[in-house]
């Protein structure tokens, strides 16, 4: 930051350099205090093979690289199971053989010549034609070729997997990923930008002489001063205020900085631990903020749904449903290590008439009610701080709506 305002903080006056210098150095520094802070984080006991890797993958908690299934291709309306001769292959060691041979005819035979992340080849010979089945998604980019010669490819149905027609005969079977017309488009454009960036930097280099701040890099006094100055503050704001309840909180298990401390426990299982509110008093079209501190007493196998309900006792007069509280699902992510932090922006109507207003929050699933018979679904019952039973909502707080 210092050094690439260098040029005109030579113009200024000494103390107003010194000052400015300072601040460019140390502003960036004091911001990042609070990443300064990484929370011990052990691991008594982590399985790292790759048969656990695999049941993190068939348990559904993971799938590829990812935990929220955004990597899924448009084909893919249902993942196929598990394979356990691929799972195998995987847990023998390569080379890893995607053909399906259950789709092989029964007198044809496959040979595996080659297996990469990007390509595949089988020699396959058979007496009568069939549609191989690759065990790879299609995307974008996958191609086959026959001897040689290039056959179209087609996701399988409902599952998207690479199928390819394979005639009669003994062929070499080849598929592998190459480049899409929009990668290519990208690569020619980088390449046309560099080669511009570097004619440009040729031809200003040829047409401008160095200007006559283009010398020797020599700290003046003044810059030398704003560095030191600007390093030390750094360093003493990092003494003052890299500490627990300033760059960082510790809340226990069972605790979180909410502004309202109020505890609702339900099924014995979840608990609400307080919550943040931007106003209790609003008007007709004003945004109602609120965030939510959710903490799970034990693993959670069910996934609810999140329901926020602004009444004065009937219908709400203003609600929202989230899918997962969180943005996440309760049995992947909960768990009795910490708190989660669950945020709803409530827009008031227009037309909302003055009174008090009751905020409520709930829970629900479908998974415990019968198959096409989930209604309202099924709610926690919720008990209040003393152990009491006070239905299946929580009673967060009142809103006064006034004109």
């Amino acid at each position: 930051m210092g050094g690439l305002n260098g040029l005109w903080l030579e113009r200024l006056r000494p103390r107003a350099q010194i000052s400015l210098t300072a601040l460019l150095i140390a502003l960036p520094i004091v911001a990042a205090i609070p990443l300064f802070f990484v929370p011990e984080w052990r691991l008594t006991a982590l399985d790292t093979s790759i048969a656990a890797y695999h049941e993190e993958e068939k348990a559904r908690r993971q799938l590829g690289t990812t935990f929220t299934d955004e990597f899924r291709p448009r084909d893919v309306h249902n993942l196929p199971d598990p394979t356990e001769v691929l799972l195998a292959d995987y847990a023998d060691g390569y080379p890893i053989d995607k053909l399906n041979r259950a789709h092989l005819p029964p007198a044809a035979e496959a040979v595996l010549l080659h297996n990469s992340p990007q390509a595949h080849e089988w020699r396959i010979r058979s007496t009568e034609g069939f549609t191989a089945e690759i065990f790879n998604f299609y995307w974008l980019g996958w191609r086959a070729e026959i001897d040689g010669a290039v056959q179209e490819i087609a996701p399988s149905p409902h599952h998207g997997l690479i199928t390819v027609s394979i005639p009669p005969g003994e062929h070499r079977l080849r598929v592998y990923l190459a480049a899409t017309p929009a990668r290519e488009l990208a690569a020619w454009v980088s390449l046309a930008a560099l080669l511009l960036t570097g004619l440009s930097a040729l031809l200003l280099r040829r047409r401008f002489r160095p200007r006559p701040y283009a010398r020797a890099a020599r700290l003046s006094s003044s810059a030398r001063n704003g560095i030191l100055l600007g390093g030390g503050l750094a360093l003493l704001c990092i003494a003052l205020f890299f500490r627990e309840g300033i760059a960082w909180l510790d809340s226990p298990p069972g605790s979180a900085p909410a502004q309202v401390q109020q505890k609702f426990t339900l099924d014995d299982r979840l608990q609400v631990l307080g919550y943040d509110l931007n106003a209790a008093v609003l008007r007709p079209g004003e945004r109602l903020r609120l965030r939510v501190y959710w903490y799970a007493l034990e693993e959670i196998e069910l996934d609810f749904s999140s329901f926020l309900h602004l009444s004065t006792g009937g219908p709400p007069a203003a609600r929202i449903d989230k899918l997962h509280p969180a943005g996440r699902a309760i049995s992947e992510w909960w768990s009795p290590a910490g708190y989660i932090a669950d945020s709803y922006d409530l827009l008031l109507p227009p037309q909302l008439p003055p009174g008090e207003y009751h905020l409520t929050l709930g829970l629900y699933t479908c998974a415990l009610m019968p198959a096409g018979e989930c209604g309202n679904g099924y709610r926690p019952q919720v008990r209040d701080a003393a152990g009491e039973l006070i239905g299946d909502s929580v009673p967060l707080a009142v809103v006064r709506v006034v004109d």
